[in-house]
């Protein structure tokens, strides 16, 4: 056994292979964060963003539509960076029955992280705390079917897992021994729900306590990332999830591994937290702008139709409300969206007219079915 600043380092021995797993000190960090200028002007910077960012929302007149494509767009990228190729249209279009495209197994397994996402905002916002419970029930929804049906879905693991090679002993992190797993997410657990730290620097510490125990087979990335978001809601440091650190997380992979490392083997907790702190910055002013031109986008072209339209106008600001809740639809589908309160041939006609307004796409699907695509709000929602 080797003692470390943050842990200690257990000698451990599979198959003639020797290799030390990581048992990691209670949160919080001892000897406590080290709060220099800088670190304390970003996390200034990220709590200012984040307010700006839920004071637009709050303000938003269609507020359940940006929540309904956000969310989307998170379970893309999450998705994204445990290997699937699934994009945000796919989804769209297996939501709509619409195929597509893609293996299946890929864009079923970002609906099945929207599902996970979605029940655990549903009962963050119903005022329940977050628990083990919570969090075995999130992983069980995540791994339902699928991929990962197999690696135990909802239950803590029993087996020794590792991150990079092929052996324990050739891997770049070997989490703890399944014997501590449980002791350690009830240590979490505690943490996060009593600890008087700020909420962002509570989210920051928990999830990279979170990944370093990783106490499932699978899914341990994209359930700590969706924590992020459920305790900033829980907390309401935002009043709905729309901030996502995915992206910030794959477009620097090797910083988010590096620090993640080093608050493991040199209890480097000041680095973690800056990087945290400037992705929280990031995605919350990139999510306000992306706000804004979306807002934008919606009034020009109901402006387009109501200058443009004609008789027409009225159908087409109908069908034009409902591609908005869903950006790729079918008539079928839209008329299902509407439920039922226009007649088809006036859907027709007025995706016609979209169409020629360029408002929407147009395109057949595998089964040579008109498919109808708001593709500049598509397009946004990738930024």
């Amino acid at each position: 056994m080797v003692r470390g600043i943050t842990g200690v380092w257990l000698p451990q021995s599979v198959d003639g292979r020797d290799y030390d797993s990581f048992l990691p000190n209670q949160l919080p960090p001892n000897p406590p964060i080290l709060w220099s200028q800088e670190l304390f002007r970003k996390f200034t910077r990220a709590l200012e963003n984040v307010s700006r960012l839920d004071g637009a929302v709050r303000l938003l007149p269609n507020l359940n539509l940006f929540l309904y494509n956000y969310l989307r767009k998170e379970a893309v990228l999450s998705s994204q960076i445990e290997g699937t190729q699934s994009s945000l249209s796919d989804l769209l279009m297996l939501e709509s029955e619409i195929a597509p495209g893609v293996p299946l197994d890929d864009a079923a397994e970002v609906l099945r992280y929207v599902l996970a996402l979605s029940e655990g905002v549903r009962r963050i916002h119903s005022g329940e705390a977050i628990s083990i419970q919570m969090i075995l029930d999130l992983h069980r929804i995540l791994l339902s079917t699928g991929r990962g049906f197999d690696k135990d879905p909802g239950l803590i693991r029993v087996k020794q897992n590792w991150i990079g090679g092929l052996t324990p002993d050739r891997a770049r992190f070997v989490p703890p021994p399944p014997s501590e797993v449980i002791r350690l997410i009830e240590q979490l657990v505690t943490f996060w729900n009593q600890s008087q730290e700020h909420t962002l620097v509570k989210a920051a510490l928990t999830h990279a306590q979170f990944e370093t125990i990783h106490p499932f087979r699978d899914g341990n990335g994209r359930i700590g990332r969706l924590l992020i978001t459920l305790l900033l809601c829980k907390e309401k440091i935002i009043s709905e999830p729309m901030v996502y650190l995915s992206l910030y997380f794959k477009e620097n992979r090797d910083d988010y591994y590096t620090h993640l490392q080093n608050t493991r083997t040199a209890g480097d907790w000041e680095a973690w937290l800056a990087f945290f702190f400037e992705g929280i910055a990031q995605v919350s002013e990139s999510a306000l702008e992306t706000t804004k031109k979306i807002q934008s986008l919606f009034e020009n072209d109901i402006k387009c139709i109501r200058e443009n339209g004609g008789r027409k106008s009225r159908g087409m600001l109908e069908l034009y409300h409902a591609i908005q809740q869903v950006p790729i639809v079918t008539i079928s589908h839209a008329g299902q969206i509407l439920k039922n309160s226009i007649s088809k041939p006036t859907l027709y006609a007025a995706a016609t007219e979209l169409a020629n307004l360029g408002v929407l796409e147009t395109q057949l699907n595998a089964q040579s079915v008109q498919v109808y695509i708001y593709r500049k709000y598509i397009e946004l929602l990738k930024v």
